[in-house]
């Protein structure tokens, strides 16, 4: 008999409430992220396509940006079990190279990890339960246009309990802070992770929606290798899905 956690119950009844309430907006309105209007007035947006459907030569495309296949791993899974305690480890990753508007490329290489321990009581008689103790997601990528440019990461991760995932994308000479959305237009609940926003010194710049195919927001201020740059971390967001989303 299979084991059903409280994490795994939880994780359900949100995707349920999920759900529901897009159903329910979308009676009324087209669910879409939140955005602080200064940002959205000031921003190109780029319906995307790619993001869904049958994953084999996977392409993104949005605006002037597009990928070419992206190279996924087998998701790989280790677990350990000593009496009631268990502890599992899931991890992948993908890579592909996203070709901008002037024709410049950047590779982007992208590996993410789940880990959880837990403590399972019970029997396949009477039932099964288990007590979630910790829980950890990382994201992280490497972003690279060429062996003279400045080399660019992600680094991202959200803990067992938290409802927010946060994070960087940083080099060696400059950060931005990454940041997800949880809030939908027009919608006073809180949802789980439907977007990212991508900010500097507390202006937003890029945003990513990751409702249905998903959308991407750029400033339209930016340069164009800053423009080039939010590109390839937003390709890597919309491409990003852990466990619970």
């Amino acid at each position: 008999m299979a084991t059903t956690s409280l994490s795994e119950i939880s994780n359900l009844k949100r995707k349920v409430l999920l759900g529901f309430t897009a159903l329910l907006l979308s009676a009324c309105t087209a669910l879409s992220i939140d955005l602080d209007p200064a940002f959205s007035a000031n921003a190109d947006v780029y319906p995307v396509t790619g993001r869904q459907g049958l994953l084999i030569r996977q392409r993104l495309n949005f605006g002037p940006y597009h990928t070419d296949v992206v190279d996924r791993d087998w998701d790989s899974s280790n677990e350990l079990q000593i009496a009631n305690y268990k502890s599992s480890d899931r991890h992948g990753g993908f890579r592909y190279t996203l070709q901008g508007p002037r024709g410049e490329q950047q590779r982007i290489d992208c590996q993410h990890q789940n880990n959880s321990e837990s403590l399972n009581f019970g029997s396949a008689q009477r039932g099964e339960w288990s007590w979630l103790l910790a829980a950890e997601n990382r994201f992280g990528c490497e972003i690279k246009r060429d062996n003279t440019s400045p080399q660019w990461h992600i680094a991202m991760g959200q803990r067992g309990g938290e409802t927010h995932r946060r994070g960087a994308l940083y080099s060696n000479d400059a950060s931005y802070h990454i940041h997800s959305i949880h809030s939908a237009n027009n919608s006073s609940i809180n949802m789980g992770v439907i977007g990212y926003q991508i900010s500097r010194n507390q202006q937003i710049l890029a945003a990513v929606e990751t409702i249905d195919q998903g959308r991407v927001w750029l400033h339209n201020a930016l340069g164009a290798d800053e423009a080039q740059l939010l590109a390839a971390a937003a390709s890597a967001l919309l491409l990003y899905q852990a466990p619970e989303d």
